[in-house]
């Protein structure tokens, strides 16, 4: 899914508070996605990313797509993830 501005994004990462599966905190990473991708990349994501251990980075996600079948917006968030890896070099 791509969205048409920051503000899109940003209401279904909060709207997905309340979902987490384990491994990955999906709502901090469309979260951080969200601020590279508007932002046209920048330092706040790598150095976000920096903190978290490898194994909860975006590129962990294995695509399941179990998190899409719980998500209330149904976002893609395996594409998410894996263009989100992709932009961080991953």
């Amino acid at each position: 899914m791509i969205y048409r501005n920051f503000q899109d994004l940003k209401l279904s990462a909060l709207g997905m508070g309340a979902m987490r599966l384990p491994g990955l905190d999906i709502p901090r990473l469309l979260d951080l996605y969200n601020e590279h991708s508007f932002t046209g990349g920048g330092f706040i994501a790598p150095m976000a990313l920096m903190a978290v251990p490898e194994e909860k980075h975006p590129s962990a996600c294995i695509g399941c797509r179990s998190c899409e079948k719980v998500c209330p917006q149904q976002i893609k968030i395996s594409e998410a993830m894996a263009d989100f890896a992709r932009k961080m070099g991953a």
